[in-house]
């Protein structure tokens, strides 16, 4: 069971880091959230959503292309490919985002007037395009994810949410009122600058940067594996940056600065428990290269059904508990965003699942499934937020987010059991959802009895009530002894 144990080990190397980044993220959200109003708050992310919308033109599938065809080729140990797959996918990407960068800052100004409607937008715009115009520099990390070293894979993000909170404190404590406002896009744009010259050192020192590497066949047939992701890609944008950008125009920064202290909270939480998904793709290109069927098919079973029984207690106890988590976190003056933090939640189970089924089809080349696929919930989509976001606002958007990407996971799930014969746990569900709705009411009741101050309680309540909801799941048999000591024996065998 190597690669279980690569999935197993991986998973928790990301997960860790995960951990961190969210730690590192909350703090930064923190700390803008309470010492800059909601409508600056708002702006600051509203052109990030903007800058950020523009990797649908640029990244054209690379990304993931790099991470099969690596893994490819590492498996054939043909490393000199193995090079030329990262230099000619930045040279591709670069590119691109040169004149898409041109073109976003000689219509600044107009952007900022009738788009963002503030006039401290120019600047942010300015910084947000050179992030744009380095950000090819970025696809090595998905190099090192290719050749599965999630060590190195995890210490970028690490990097960058830390020099982001660093810059961003130091900008509002000694920049003028004025520059304060630009203090988290500054941080992005400098974190870039800083890494610039530590890319192009590692990339003289691997003998990367050479134009005699870029291979315009090789470039041809990772964007024919890449396009149609790009609509998956879209998919991403109206799953979060499209959202605000409606939100925007439509309702105003007010609740732009809710979106963005309640979804990136759940956003947080399915990116902890989808970890297992960024290993998993170059992993089954390598057990489906070898023909490993059988083992591809235990390890997806056993990791959705860890993803469920991890996801729904989770998911509840933010149902039961999301106005005092906001508050507690943001201040009171963002704890109208609770109703979207509940409609939003059931993204926790959603995305992680999807996570899954994804990087089977891509392993399998079934791109274009992927397309079709996102294509169909792009559509679904826009017509929910058309509807739904002038009535209902916020609410309106997410909730259609989330009947959208259900749809999606449905549309996967159905074409991965054409090819791999995948056994969703039906009959654990009922038995997961039963002992996962005790779990909240446990919590609720435990939260009703002390009288401690809202985090205490929270933590108390909810560490009891998980506490008996292990001992459920271990009397319905849905966990067993045999499973958590296979589970740290592969973390002995890797260490060993």
């Amino acid at each position: 069971m190597d690669h279980t144990n690569k999935i197993i080990k991986g998973s928790a190397i990301v997960i860790l880091t995960n951990f961190t980044l969210m730690g590192l993220g909350y703090l930064t959200r923190l700390f803008l959230a309470r010492n800059f109003s909601v409508e600056e708050f708002g702006l600051m992310y509203g052109v990030i959503a903007f800058i950020n919308f523009f990797q649908l033109f640029y990244y054209l599938g690379l990304n993931n292309a790099i991470v099969k065809f690596v893994a490819e080729f590492k498996t054939k140990n043909k490393k000199y490919k193995i090079r030329q797959t990262l230099f000619t996918s930045m040279i591709s990407q670069f590119a691109l985002t040169l004149p898409i960068s041109i073109c976003i800052i000689l219509f600044r100004k107009e952007l900022s007037i009738y788009f963002f409607k503030s006039e401290l937008a120019s600047l942010m715009i300015i910084i947000g395009s050179i992030y744009l115009l380095l950000s090819p520099l970025g696809l090595i990390k998905e190099y090192f994810r290719g050749l599965q070293n999630m060590k190195l894979y995890s210490l970028f993000d690490i990097v960058q949410n830390s020099f982001t909170l660093i810059i961003s404190i130091l900008a509002y404590y000694f920049l003028n009122t004025k520059l304060k406002v630009n203090g988290l896009i500054l941080s992005f744009a400098l974190y870039y600058l800083v890494l610039f010259g530590i890319y192009i050192s590692y990339l003289l020192k691997e003998k990367i940067l050479s134009i005699k590497l870029f291979n315009l066949n090789l470039s041809k047939k990772m964007l024919k594996f890449g396009i149609p992701l790009v609509l998956s890609a879209v998919l991403s944008m109206f799953f979060g940056k499209i959202d605000v950008m409606l939100i925007t125009f439509f309702k105003g920064l007010t609740e732009v600065g809710y979106y963005n202290v309640s979804i990136p909270t759940i956003g947080g939480i399915f990116g902890i428990l989808g970890a297992c998904g960024l290993v998993f793709f170059p992993v089954v290109s390598e057990l489906l290269a070898k023909n490993k069927k059988k083992q591809l098919i235990v390890t997806t079973d056993r990791i959705i059904k860890y993803i469920l029984i991890v996801g729904f207690p989770i998911m509840f106890f933010i149902i039961g508990n999301s106005k005092e988590i906001i508050s507690i976190l943001f201040g009171n003056k963002y704890k109208e965003a609770f109703l979207a933090m509940i409609f939003y939640s059931p993204m926790i189970i959603l995305a992680p699942l999807n996570k899954i089924f994804a990087p089977i089809l891509m392993s399998l080349n079934k791109t274009k499934v992927l397309a079709k696929n996102s294509m169909i919930v792009i559509f679904i989509d826009f017509i929910g937020n058309v509807l739904l976001i002038m009535p209902y606002g916020l609410v309106g958007v997410v909730s259609s987010s989330v009947i959208a990407y259900l749809i999606l996971v449905v549309l996967n799930a159905t074409h991965v059991k054409k090819h791999i014969k995948i056994k969703f746990p039906f009959e654990n569900l009922s038995s997961i959802m039963f002992s996962s709705s005790l779990f909240l009411i446990l919590s609720l009741f435990i939260k009703g009895y002390l009288n401690l101050s809202p985090i205490f309680l929270l933590l108390i309540s909810g560490l009891m009530s998980f506490c008996i909801y292990i001992v459920l799941l271990f009397l319905l048999k849905l966990i067993s002894l045999d499973e958590l000591t296979d589970i740290a024996s592969s973390f002995k065998k890797k260490n060993n």
